[in-house]
């Protein structure tokens, strides 16, 4: 299924992947092999984590995507600082988290409601991770959470913050990409969440191909993107970036923005995906 709010700034999407996606898994893997919209097959169980050092274009991220965020590394913990939108969308990322997996029956709603962390024994995986914003929260509610990011040094800050929390449950993290990290976790997860990341990403079909594959049966994936509408255009590049700055200058491209239709095309070719 897909859910989603806000239709002309943001769209919120939950997939949820049935007896379907049994048929249909080997479209997302063959052996050890990914197939990418250019045509090109790439083996990523050979393929080492990107360095964000390096002159040339990354196969799976855009470098220069990398570089944009890490300028906002010392700053990423700071609720006031120049993440603070993330930290707020936490307010909003944790309760459609929460009503998807009712809404799916992965969750019991009075559970929920009575328990603090009802995310107890779900497996979770948190894509572009950054420094950890969500992935704390996450396993806050008791979810065991790994977050990747092609960042090394982004996951460096996200570790350093988890063990300032000696109270929470510790998310584990690697420094990679979804499409290099799927071949050795295929079918292991319950719930994937790519939140605030698909926009950034210069190949969406391996992406959410690879995505797809980390999931068992019956599993969830989570995707939170900018709508790419005249309103999401002056919402949150214009005023969000250039008049308010409540987002760093160069966050976003609208080039790059996605409409509904078109995600849940790409989904549908890894997926039963039903829009409600």
């Amino acid at each position: 299924m897909v859910v989603f709010s806000s239709p002309s700034i943001r769209r919120y999407f939950l997939v949820e992947f049935s007896d379907v996606f049994k048929n249909n898994r080997s479209f997302c893997r063959s052996s050890s092999l990914y197939y990418c919209k250019e045509g090109k097959v790439k083996n990523l169980n050979s393929t080492k984590a990107g360095s964000i050092d390096k002159p040339d274009v990354n196969y799976h991220y855009d470098i220069r995507e990398v570089k944009h965020h890490e300028t906002m590394a010392k700053e990423w913990w700071d609720p006031q600082g120049s993440m603070k939108a993330l930290h707020a969308m936490n307010d909003l990322r944790i309760p459609f988290i929460k009503n998807g997996l009712v809404n799916s029956h992965r969750l019991k709603a009075l559970e929920v409601k009575n328990k603090v962390k009802f995310l107890e024994g779900i497996k979770i995986l948190d894509i572009g991770c950054g420094g950890g914003i969500l992935t704390e929260a996450l396993a806050r509610l008791g979810g065991s959470v790994t977050g990747i990011d092609p960042s090394e040094q982004l996951i460096a800050v996200a570790r350093a913050h988890t063990l300032s929390q000696p109270n929470a449950t510790p998310p584990s993290y690697t420094a990679t990409t979804v499409e290099e990290y799927a071949p050795s976790v295929m079918a292991q997860y319950d719930v994937a969440v790519a939140s605030e990341v698909i926009e950034h990403v210069p190949d969406k079909d391996s992406f959410l191909a690879a995505t797809v594959a980390t999931l068992k049966l019956g599993g969830s994936v989570f995707l939170t993107t900018p709508n790419r509408t005249l309103f999401s255009w002056l919402g949150g590049i214009v005023m969000a970036e250039n008049v308010l700055n409540i987002v760093p200058k160069g966050t976003h491209n609208y080039s790059k923005f996605i409409k509904p239709a078109e995600l849940s095309a790409l989904l549908d070719k890894c997926a039963n995906v039903v829009i409600i």
